[in-house]
């Protein structure tokens, strides 16, 4: 059997040494203390790490696909182009039941492309439905002008007046010599007059001799005159006749005008009811690019208005480019130039990587979508399609993806802060 001993614990001497603790210990150890606060408010000033704002992004290019959607209610009638084929801008796609054949469109289209270069056949009836009026109109006036351009009625008028007067030139050319021939004859006259008034005088010849000297004077005097007086009647004329060359030129000129003012105004007027019909009846390519169905259509097969139908996708391999929908709350921390890290839904991040990206575009004003008010910030993508692991992805329009936006660094110190701050900010 042990013995039980038995210490007395409260002498003076252990009473001592278990009441007072020694000197160095409270030294150091308040040292080591106040040397471990300063360090780790030290670390908490230097050491920062940034604030990770998440947001839903789309990965798009510059030139963005283009929806088309029906205009309206109706059947496609006709459906000209193929899925996947190459289209240009402005090129038909498809046209929805109406009034007009297509190819009787596509005749009257090329006419207008050719005009005023184009034949008429009035004997050829189109099918044009609301078309119909202002193509007739446009019809008529062209038959109008043409017939106006081929009986060239003025013309031929003008080109006989010319040669009325270049016949009355040639007549009064004519008197001119005739009235100088007897210009001759009247002086010999005359000087036989003289000299047989002075034989008569002398007694030589007899009265009748002189009285038939007189005679033939006045009658070449009597002929001289009236020669002068055709001519200035033919000049008359022929004034007369370029009054009226000038009057049928001016008349020719307004008929001219007229005509193609009416085939010009009919022409505007077709080409706006084609414009009208044309962006009421038929689906085009508003750009260059691949023709995309959005789904199976065939001819006959009912729309409604405002349905997607077709997409361009266009050609040029544009800058790609992600938009961020950042939310309101702490859109505020987000800068140009910050580094996104873009995990695509279509390429899980822990298999292929994420894409790198730099926020290059902050709106001013925020917007509405479906999820909300957001801010769409635009981020440049800084590899390409290539991502942190070296994968090389496929592009394809409107990628969605988790953006997780990495902002400016803050220090431990003030993240402890800042909850400290706003509880004095709130109850003082």
């Amino acid at each position: 059997m042990y013995k039980k001993r038995n210490y007395d614990i409260h002498t003076e001497e252990v009473n001592d040494i278990l009441g007072r603790a020694p000197a160095w210990f409270v030294r150091s150890g308040s040292v080591i203390m106040f040397s471990l606060m300063i360090l780790l408010i030290i670390l908490a000033s230097v050491v920062s790490y940034p604030d990770v704002i998440e947001a839903r992004a789309v990965l798009t290019s510059v030139d963005l696909p283009v929806k088309i959607r029906a205009k309206r209610n109706g059947r496609l009638e006709r459906i000209v182009a193929k899925d996947s084929s190459l289209l240009k801008k402005g090129e038909v796609i498809a046209m929805i039941e109406n009034g007009a054949d297509f190819e009787d469109y596509l005749a009257v289209k090329r006419m207008c492309d050719n005009y005023p270069d184009f034949s008429i056949d009035s004997r050829n009836v189109l099918s044009l439905g609301s078309m119909q009026d202002a193509y007739g109109e446009f019809i008529s006036s062209c038959l109008e002008y043409d017939l106006f351009v081929k009986n060239n009625y003025h013309g031929r008028m003008l080109e006989s007046l010319d040669k009325e007067m270049d016949l009355k030139l040639r007549h009064i050319g004519l008197m001119q010599e005739k009235k100088s021939l007897i210009y001759g004859k009247l002086r010999l006259a005359r000087d036989d007059f003289r000299r047989d008034s002075l034989l008569f005088a002398g007694g030589v010849i007899s009265e009748s001799d002189m009285e038939n000297s007189f005679s033939e004077y006045i009658d070449f005097e009597k002929e001289y005159k009236e020669i002068d007086e055709a001519i200035v009647d033919l000049n008359l004329q022929l004034v007369k006749l370029e009054q009226r060359s000038i009057e049928l030129l001016a008349e020719m000129n307004q008929e001219s005008l007229r005509f193609r003012e009416e085939r010009e105004n009919s022409f505007e007027i077709l080409k706006s009811v084609i414009s009208l019909w044309e962006h009421k009846n038929l689906i085009v390519a508003p750009q260059n690019g691949v023709l995309s169905y959005t789904s199976f259509w065939q001819e006959n097969q009912n729309v409604t208005e405002n349905d997607l139908v077709f997409t361009i996708i266009p050609l040029e391999e544009k800058e790609i480019i992600a938009k961020i929908f950042i939310p309101l709350n702490g859109a505020g921390k987000v800068e140009v130039g910050h580094v996104v890290n873009l995990r695509l839904d279509n390429y899980p991040y822990m298999e292929f990587g994420v894409l790198k990206a730099v926020v290059t575009k902050l709106p001013e004003l925020p917007s509405e979508i479906s999820s909300g008010t957001v801010y769409t910030a635009e981020a440049a993508l800084i590899n390409g399609m290539e991502t942190t692991y070296g994968e090389k992805l496929i592009f394809r329009q409107e990628l969605h993806a988790t953006a997780r936006i990495i902002t400016s660094d803050i220090s431990v110190i003030k993240r402890i802060l800042y909850p400290v701050r706003h509880l004095l900010n709130t109850h003082m």
